[in-house]
């Protein structure tokens, strides 16, 4: 009887045991598996070379919290060509519950083709760059933009003008041809009469008429949103390099890469008696910036190689002109 009972028990220890043991396994919880979040990004419509990438063309959006990574960042600017790639980069919030992923769209990039042309008819080829629209040529008017004839100075003979390029007791609006020449040989062609475009006097460009209706000079601070594109674009310190051409620099300064189709030809400036200089040297590029305390004028020279300088010139100086538009 004893043995019979000690077997009871050992059979109802057994069953305790195994009924122990297949609670603690229903009661375990199972691995997790992780999933991929969903990642909602369509190709972004086409935009224009050399437009600043926004959030209108990286706008991905997942279906968890996490954080998006770009490859190519806020403020990159793309050169023309189809179906160029944008990646984003996905870190769920919940790592436990949701892997990380990755998601891949194209875009096209479309040249700028937009032209503007001024009172003179003559056709001017613009840039656009990140917010900003430009001449990619120096202005050759010879007309403010109500018609107004500006009266032509020549410093050279024949025919070299009798007036006064500058003068504040008989003041009169007034341009002149940046000499075409090539002394250096640096063209392998005979330049345009029109190449370098026209130097303006003070008057012409206080008159406030200058401008293609739409457009304008530009300030001292639309030259350093240019800069800041420009270095946006890992361009910086170099930002009149990018800018300059690839052409007719003479070696102390040294030719820039025109990168952009900005085109900056080294035309010089006048002297306040009206005589080009420093052609081949500089560039000078009036702003609308004027300082009436001390007769200067805020001009932006492209000279050496590296950043775009700024000046306070006397107003009896003449420069060149590039508009952009409003």
């Amino acid at each position: 009887m004893k043995k019979m009972n000690q077997k009871i028990k050992i059979i109802l220890l057994a069953i305790v045991v195994l009924a122990t043991n297949g609670c603690n396994q229903t009661e375990s919880d199972p691995a997790v598996q992780k999933t991929d979040p969903t990642i909602t990004w369509a190709n972004p419509s086409d935009i224009f070379n050399w437009t600043a990438l926004s959030a209108t063309q990286l706008n991905a959006t997942a279906d968890v919290a996490g954080t998006f990574v770009y490859t190519l960042k806020l403020g990159t600017a793309l050169n023309i060509g189809d179906n160029q790639e944008l990646k984003v980069d996905f870190t769920p919030k919940d790592a436990s519950r949701y892997n990380s992923v990755s998601k891949t769209v194209v875009i096209n990039i479309r040249p700028f083709t937009e032209t503007v042309t001024d009172i003179d008819g003559n056709v001017y080829n613009t840039v656009k760059l990140g917010n900003q629209i430009w001449m990619t040529e120096n202005l050759k008017t010879t007309k403010l933009n109500d018609a107004t004839s500006i009266v032509e100075y020549k410093f050279y003979n024949p025919n070299r003008s009798t007036f006064p390029w500058f003068s504040s007791t008989n003041p009169q609006m007034l341009f002149q041809w940046v000499p075409a020449i090539d002394l250096n040989n640096l063209y392998p062609t005979d330049l345009p009469f029109d190449f370098f475009g026209a130097y303006y006097n003070h008057f012409a460009i206080q008159s406030g008429k200058l401008a293609i209706n739409g457009w304008r000079i530009p300030t001292q601070q639309d030259f350093l949103e240019l800069e800041k594109f420009l270095s946006n674009q890992q361009h910086t310190a170099n930002e009149a390099t990018v800018l300059k051409s690839t052409i007719g620099w003479a070696a102390s300064t040294g030719n820039g890469t025109n990168l952009y189709g900005f085109e900056v030809r080294p035309a010089g400036s006048t002297t306040n008696t009206g005589s080009p200089d420093f052609q081949a040297a500089i560039a000078r590029f009036a702003t609308a910036d004027l300082n009436g305390t001390n007769n200067t004028r805020k001009i932006a020279t492209f000279s050496n190689n590296g950043k775009i300088i700024f000046e306070d010139l006397n107003i009896s100086f003449g420069v060149s002109i590039r508009l952009i538009k409003e």
